[in-house]
């Protein structure tokens, strides 16, 4: 046996997915009559013959047959569940929540399929060494994940070699190395069975959605997807030839297009009566016509973005809808919007408080019963609301909870949140104070993000015992100076403090953080030291300071004078700008995170590291109104390349 796994595991040439797979499948199989079926097993139909023509190609070839090995080897409905991952582009993070509405509205999976029964299907993916599990949630659930380059091209031959679930159309003209997608849409094979196409655009959006349009065999898409990689698109032109040649879909998403124009989005759309899930999150939609409201088996309508739009009230009609993501400065058409007719609803997001009747009881329950629930509105509103919600005897199971306050003004949240059960909350803009004692005894993450408390929060936050994640952002806390009491935080595993800009003093006493393993410290520009308390939060194991100023991070570095307070912690990450750096050498290319190369920039360094500054992700999308650059770089880096940068939402 050992000779035949010899001989196995020259075909993973080193590379440690392909081991881990051979590995999995071999602790499966206990004879030697065994391993020898599958070493004799031909895997390698899997691979065209012209990529065995050379050294570098027959390498390629042998470790797509060890990872067909293990895929083959896979149950039925986990290697559907891989050939639906495969039209991702490359190294994308996916997410699994949304992926799993798609997939129910495709009805590839269960609409009742819970949480726990989709975490197994990925969590057997990953123990098989398919899948990377990128981040996980409060609850210690996969919330995303990434493809292996290497597994997507197997899944994508192995689609290509019968089931032709998807088509990609990529119009890029420098492919990468393996990658077998067709350089372009016209390449594809045409084909009746496919039901679903994934399109990269990334030239002009009329010139890649036109072929697709025009294409009679593709009429009964059931599925489109599309990825951009443009910093202004404009699908004002396609979109209304796209809704009336494609009446069949079931799914309409539109990745990524942030600062994309759709303008009013046609009466067409009304016509997709079959539609199930439709995202345009991020695009620039002005008005959104009633006949929306003709999509009754709509389960996900998602509207998120920053620009002002009208929205009609239709919801009433809605009735299969489970997730609801309006804009963010949404303006309600007719009457105020009601809720009370959407038994199913689980997701209620950016409910503008002002054009909305949330107070009778039978809407109050029904909040109270979905999973995630975010409201906006103005001071003036809230009293009302709140008096009208606290007074409910209905019990509050809401699993995501945030408020957002948008006036100057405060306003009060303990009697609104006493008695909450949520395991997540988001509280936004101004308020009074914080309840005191365990005010959501059961709260795993909490964000504060603008509230301006005068007191210490860390007091009372201390003292919540699920407390798993804390998130302080711009100005929560406008005082100088904040403490972790003794044995405060006993459970809290991630800390981010960003921009608190009057933080002065922060102190870290004995037995305080014990379970922190993630610290991030950012912009907090008045922050002196880092705190001595840290040497004893031994369990902490990345520590990220970034954007503070030089008399700060010199302390962290090596040799400098808080380097004991935080030398026993594996990875230290000093993020600041590079000072008097001048992208002049033509070698050297500074690209957007879509890669178009950008104009030269200049880098003014320290000084002037706190006037404002624009992240080099976002210079693509900004443009002219781009006055300087700094970029944020490891202070122990010697050579920067700049070949992407990942856009931070």
């Amino acid at each position: 046996m050992k000779e035949l796994g010899e001989k196995m595991l020259e075909h993973c040439t080193g590379l440690p997915l392909a081991i881990t797979v051979l590995g999995e499948l071999l602790s499966k199989r206990r004879t030697p009559n065994e391993w020898k079926e599958m070493l004799h097993n031909n895997m390698r139909t899997f691979i065209h013959e012209e990529r065995r023509k050379d050294q570098e190609d027959l390498k390629y070839s042998d470790i797509l047959w060890v990872l067909g090995l293990g895929y083959h080897d896979l149950p039925h409905n986990l290697r559907q569940d891989l050939l639906h991952l495969a039209h991702f582009p490359k190294d994308s993070e996916i997410k699994v929540k949304e992926l799993c509405r798609i997939w129910k509205a495709e009805g590839f999976m269960d609409i009742d399929e819970g949480h726990e029964a989709t975490n197994r299907r990925f969590n057997m993916l990953k123990d098989e060494g398919l899948i990377q599990v990128e981040k996980l949630d409060s609850y210690g659930m996969i919330k995303t994940i990434r493809i292996c380059n290497l597994t997507r091209d197997l899944c994508i031959t192995s689609d290509k070699d019968g089931n032709n679930f998807w088509e990609i159309m990529d119009s890029r003209k420098e492919m990468d190395q393996y990658s077998s997608s067709p350089d372009t849409f016209e390449d594809v094979k045409p084909t009746y069975k496919t039901h679903s196409v994934a399109i990269y655009v990334n030239r002009d959006v009329a010139e890649e959605f036109f072929p697709l349009i025009n294409n009679d065999r593709k009429a009964g898409l059931r599925t489109l997807i599309c990825f951009n990689r443009l910093p202004y698109p404009s699908y004002e032109q396609v979109i209304q030839p796209l809704l009336r040649r494609f009446q069949k879909l079931r799914v309409l998403k539109f990745e990524n297009i942030s600062y994309g124009y759709v303008g009013k989005l046609p009466e067409e759309i009304g016509e997709l009566v079959h539609l199930r899930f439709l995202s345009l999150k991020g695009s620039h939609v002005e008005q959104v016509p009633s006949s929306i409201g003709n999509l009754i088996f709509l389960q996900t309508l998602d509207l998120r973005t920053n620009w002002k739009s009208e929205f009609p009230n239709v919801l009433r009609r809605l009735k299969q809808l489970r997730h609801l993501y309006l804009p963010l400065r949404c303006h309600i058409s007719g009457n105020k919007l009601m809720f009370s007719h959407l038994k199913k609803i689980e997701t209620l997001v950016n409910i503008p408080l002002r054009y909305c009747d949330l107070n009778d009881r039978e809407t109050t329950n029904l909040i109270y019963k979905v999973r995630k629930f975010k409201v906006y509105f103005h001071a003036s509103l809230w009293k009302d609301f709140n008096l009208k919600s606290s007074g409910t005897s209905q019990r509050r199971y809401l699993d995501s909870l945030a408020l957002d306050n948008l006036s100057r003004s405060r306003v009060d949240v303990v009697q609104f949140l006493s008695g909450h059960r949520t395991r997540k909350l988001h509280l936004e803009g101004k308020i009074t104070q914080l309840p005191e004692e365990q005010f959501v005894p059961l709260l795993t993450k909490l964000t504060l993000e603008r509230t301006y408390l005068h007191n210490d929060p860390m007091e009372t936050l201390a003292k919540l015992p699920e407390l798993k994640i804390l998130l302080l952002k711009h100005n929560a806390f406008e005082g100088n100076k904040m403490v972790c009491s003794h044995n405060g935080f006993p459970r809290l595993e991630y800390l981010s403090l960003i921009a608190l800009e009057q933080l002065e003093e922060w102190n870290v006493e004995e037995g305080a953080l014990s379970s922190l393993s993630n610290l991030l410290i950012e912009d907090c520009y008045k922050l002196l030291t880092i705190p001595s308390g840290l040497r004893n939060v031994t369990k902490l194991k990345k520590l990220v300071i970034k954007r503070m100023p030089r008399e700060f991070t010199t302390k962290v570095e090596e040799r400098g004078n808080d380097f004991y307070k935080v030398q026993h912690v594996p990875s230290v990450e000093l993020l600041k700008v590079l000072s008097g750096f001048q992208l002049n050498d033509p070698s050297v290319r500074c690209c957007s995170r879509i890669g178009i190369p950008l104009a030269r920039h200049s880098f003014p360094g320290d000084d002037e590291a706190r006037s404002p500054a624009i992240d080099v992700g976002r210079v693509a999308q900004r443009k002219k109104k781009a006055t300087k650059l700094l970029l944020f770089v490891d202070v122990s880096c010697d050579f920067i390349l700049f070949a992407a940068i990942r856009h931070h939402n």
